[in-house]
């Protein structure tokens, strides 16, 4: 038996904590940055749907359904959305913000805290080709609207 018999059992014990926190500080970073890209998904999605609203209203049910469908598939916790339509009019622009809590208690490392809270927005024009809720045309003397032939 060699005089060095001990000397990798030793080398195992001193780096195998190091390793054990670098792959577990890897993994909650790997965890933070795929719940980023979700919320940053979702949050572009759910302003995307309500711009092709035709009302205010539905422009924040579609919205938040839109948000709550894809966060589902991401390790987000307390996902919220609030959005800021404006006047909602035809070419104006309507952001949302998108605020999550991200639990990274699966990685005890030292300094790495329990939770994170992330933040996304997104911003994107009304659809100025869309029509919203238009009032009925004025009609004729021979009751067709304006523009029609003469005598029609």
């Amino acid at each position: 038996m060699s005089k060095y018999s001990g000397q990798a059992l030793v080398e195992l014990a001193v780096t195998l904590p190091v390793l054990m926190l670098l792959a577990l500080g890897g993994a909650a970073l790997a965890r933070l940055a795929d719940a980023r890209a979700g919320l940053d998904a979702a949050t572009a999605a759910s302003i995307a749907e309500a711009a092709r609203a035709q009302d205010p209203d539905s422009a924040r049910s579609v919205a938040a359904m839109r948000f709550a469908a894809l966060v589902a598939g991401y390790p987000i916790d307390q996902a919220a959305v609030s959005l800021d339509l404006g006047d909602f009019r035809r070419g104006g622009v309507a952001s949302a913000v998108g605020t999550a809590r991200i639990s990274l208690a699966f990685a005890p490392v030292p300094g790495l805290p329990r939770q994170a809270i992330i933040h996304s927005t997104a911003r994107a024009v009304l659809e100025p080709w869309r029509s919203r809720v238009v009032p009925p045309r004025p009609r004729g003397p021979s009751g067709c609207g304006f523009g029609c032939p003469r005598g029609g």
